[in-house]
């Protein structure tokens, strides 16, 4: 990320455009991963609604995510999947 372009608020744009979308189209929640190690991802995204999954309820889509993710280099370790239910979004 280029610092010149962070706090403008355009990452809470996408992400409000995608949670909006979603529940336009009836989902009922959005899934994400992100880094479990970088200070801020999962704390940003817990105020925006979404809550760390446990093992037991990541389903095989976004497993299989998770696996390409590792094949790609991205240690298992350090990775985190989230979801934001939608109908318990907060505001």
């Amino acid at each position: 990320m280029d610092p010149a372009h962070g706090r403008r608020g355009l990452g809470r744009a996408l992400l409000e455009a995608v949670l909006g979308w979603a529940g336009d189209a009836g989902y009922h929640g959005v899934t994400l991963t992100t880094f479990r190690d970088v200070s801020w991802n999962a704390p940003y995204y817990e105020r925006m609604g979404f809550r760390a999954l446990e093992a037991d309820e990541i389903g095989p889509g976004l497993a299989e995510i998770m696996r390409e993710e590792a094949t790609r280099g991205l240690d298992p370790a350090t990775r985190v999947a989230m979801r934001c239910d939608l109908n318990e979004r907060p505001g």
